[in-house]
């Protein structure tokens, strides 16, 4: 016979524990809980945990090169302990919980993923990544990872009481059942190798919910979560002064200040330079570099590769490369007939790829097309949430950014634009709300491309309501040549003009 939950039917129920089984609030006792909790976790919870572990794993693969995907890493995977869960629905409201099945609309870690990467800058790289996934809003057909609407909570931006610190994500997945594919959601978070250190130190992830600490170690763990947060900025100003200079040791004059000798493959005869590197093996050096080609699966940057020997040899190996004085030249010795990609960042092609295999961006093109600058197209080949937007559909999509940025929208959404406090919440719901208003009328505006802009002003500070369209257009252009300088894109002269008209939806002066 079923049980009355089970038949649609809420039946208040008074329900007696049985001798050692915890009392239960609810329409269910502790071992009906249990019974069922278990069922779930081997038919659903399981499947669709392994199964968002593989499409985060992919998705990681496919948009980070060798030396990223080193630095960013799917660390931990985990169904919730059934007694962490039921001391959980204990501070749950009583409307919130009518049977079991509920539990699942009530809890959103009932799955937990957690990705642990080395800078804070990978934090903003991973919500790019994921902010170009569909999300819950979105009508695309049969999808098989979603982003859960409104779910983003920024702690690593605006920490908890305690210290806590990390980026916090619902995603949804489906997971095929009786009655057809039914989508389970999963808390995804990100954080660094010292935010996690403090979780772990802290005892933040296995405290029992609603305990406290006592408060000195309050205080202490407060304290530690401080100090950590400030040697993680320290660790992002080492972490970009060694990817510049790893970055200009790429280039085809660094080095000893000299230039290879086109075609030659052979070692500096410079007696200094033989005399700064006899204590790395130039045989080792260019076996290393052949067996990183070697394991390559896809197109990867020459700075991805000079940052796996910078980290097998140290960073001396970068002055000049074993003798060979340029990293391409060096390159060419270890793998003879290498396949090189010399049009915007320099990226090796293995065998079995082709530029087919690069990320989407159009920069492979002698013509890069109407209005956009070749700068942003090498900005794009890096990163995929770029948004490769031609002048005409500028127009539109500035349109947008206005109407996110009046006064009238941010009281719409229920937005205090007087509070200061905007963070990437209030950026869901500015992005939602301007989708809805163009939706029909500018059909070339996307979301993902509104999304992208408001969160560049976000970063660098300037989303504020009431911001006029040069305003936006300034902070935007200033945002984008920060970004390519970061990602090591030589910037031309006149970028900053480039990027201008490009916002504005103008012609770009011919060189």
């Amino acid at each position: 016979m079923m049980a009355p939950h089970q038949r649609g039917v809420h039946v208040s129920l008074d329900r007696v524990a049985t001798a050692g089984e915890p009392a239960s609030p609810f329409d269910f006792t502790y071992a009906e809980f249990q019974n069922w909790y278990e069922r779930i976790s081997a038919d659903r919870l399981v499947p669709a945990k392994e199964q968002l572990v593989r499409l985060l794993n992919e998705i990681l693969d496919q948009e980070l090169d060798e030396f990223e995907r080193r630095r960013i890493r799917l660390n931990a995977s985990r169904i919730k302990n059934p007694n962490r869960l039921w001391n959980k629905l204990l501070q749950k409201k009583r409307d919130e919980i009518t049977d079991c099945e509920s539990i699942l609309l009530a809890v959103d870690d009932l799955i937990g993923l957690r990705i642990v990467c080395n800078n804070t800058s990978d934090i903003r790289r991973l919500q790019l990544i994921l902010g170009a996934l569909p999300t819950t809003e979105d009508e695309e057909p049969n999808p098989s990872i979603v982003v859960e609407a409104l779910s983003e909570r920024p702690y690593h931006l605006e920490p908890k009481g305690s210290g806590y610190r990390a980026y916090h994500l619902n995603i949804e997945t489906p997971v095929a059942g009786r009655f057809g594919p039914r989508p389970y959601r999963a808390e995804l978070q990100v954080r660094t190798l010292l935010q996690d250190a403090w979780g772990e130190l802290t005892h933040e992830d296995t405290y029992k919910p609603g305990a406290r600490l006592p408060p000195l170690a309050q205080d202490l763990a407060l304290h530690m979560a401080n100090l950590l947060a400030t040697v993680d900025a320290i660790a992002e100003d080492i972490r970009n002064e060694l990817d510049r200079a790893v970055q200009a040791a790429v280039s085809d004059d660094a080095g000893t200040g000299r230039s290879a000798s086109p075609g030659s493959d052979e070692p500096s005869t410079d007696g200094r330079s033989e005399a700064r590197n006899l204590s790395i093996s130039r045989t080792d050096l260019m076996s290393e570099l052949g067996r990183a080609v070697a394991e390559l699966t896809k197109p990867t940057p020459l700075a991805s590769l000079a940052h796996t020997l910078q980290s097998r040899f140290g960073a001396e190996v970068t002055r000049d490369w074993g003798g060979f004085v340029t990293f391409k030249a060096l390159l060419r010795a270890a793998v003879p007939g290498v396949d090189l990609l010399e049009q915007g960042p320099t990226y090796v092609i293995p065998p079995g790829s082709t530029i087919d295999d690069l990320p989407p961006s159009g920069s492979l093109s002698s013509t890069p097309g109407p209005g956009l600058p070749p700068s942003v197209l090498e900005l794009r080949s890096i990163d995929r949430a770029v948004p490769v937007v031609t002048k005409h559909d500028m127009v539109d999509l500035m349109d947008a950014m206005v109407t996110a940025l009046e006064e009238s929208t941010w009281t719409a959404v229920g937005i205090d634009a007087r509070s200061g406090e905007v963070g990437l919440r209030e950026v869901s719901l500015l992005t939602r709300y301007v989708r809805d208003r163009v939706e029909g009328t500018a059909p070339s505006v996307r979301r993902k491309d509104v999304d992208f802009f408001l969160k560049a002003l976000l970063f660098t500070g300037k989303l504020h309501a009431g911001t006029d369209r040069a305003a936006i257009i300034d902070a935007l252009a200033n945002a984008l040549e920060t970004r390519m300088s970061s990602r090591g894109i030589e910037l031309p002269d006149g970028i900053t003009d480039d990027l201008r008209r490009w916002l504005v939806g103008q012609d770009l002066i011919a060189p």
